[in-house]
């Protein structure tokens, strides 16, 4: 299903607001109703708005690369291509994932760890260093690491007992 719909009436409710907010702060300061410059106390609430609203976009582009794209499944994916991708530049980028992320890698490592698990879980045939390398991770050490930090128990006890191998035992430990 499609959000077009949504998206446009999200975006004119959303300039008409603006609209009507810039008509009432023109009206209120050239007729004198107020008696102090309403300016800037709008000035700063609207850069904030503003602000709220480019981060919520930057996230649900963000979001449109790591799930409709899988931008994630690029073991060479790097906060620059993802900027480009997204239509950002890399330090707003980097400052948005970390506002609301743990931080670009863990972010990206968090897509490739549940990627590799629907993948093992789905195919009964698939051996892990496959499933490792297809969930975009360089190495199996990058990927022992990221299961170490950011796997579950039950993620690691699943691939300590369908994978009998030596790495995954010493996450355990």
């Amino acid at each position: 299903m499609s959000n077009n719909g949504n998206n446009n009436i999200y975006g004119c409710c959303k300039k008409m607001l603006c609209n009507v907010g810039f008509f009432l702060l023109n009206l209120a300061n050239t007729s004198n109703i107020f008696r102090y410059n309403t300016y800037s106390y709008f000035e700063n609430c609207e850069i904030s708005n503003k602000e709220y609203f480019k981060e919520k976009y930057i996230i649900e582009k963000l979001e449109v690369a790591m799930c409709e794209s899988k931008a994630y499944l690029n073991p060479d994916l790097s906060i620059e291509s993802l900027a480009r991708e997204v239509g950002t530049n890399r330090s707003y980028l980097s400052f948005v994932i970390s506002s609301y992320k743990n931080g670009f890698l863990s972010y990206i490592n968090g897509y490739r760890l549940a990627y590799l698990m629907s993948l093992v879980k789905s195919d009964s045939k698939i051996l892990l260093d496959d499933a490792i390398y297809l969930s975009g991770f360089k190495s199996r050490k990058t990927f022992c690491n990221v299961l170490r930090r950011q796997g579950t128990l039950k993620d690691i006890s699943y691939l300590k007992n369908r994978y009998i191998c030596k790495s995954i035992n010493n996450i355990i430990k």
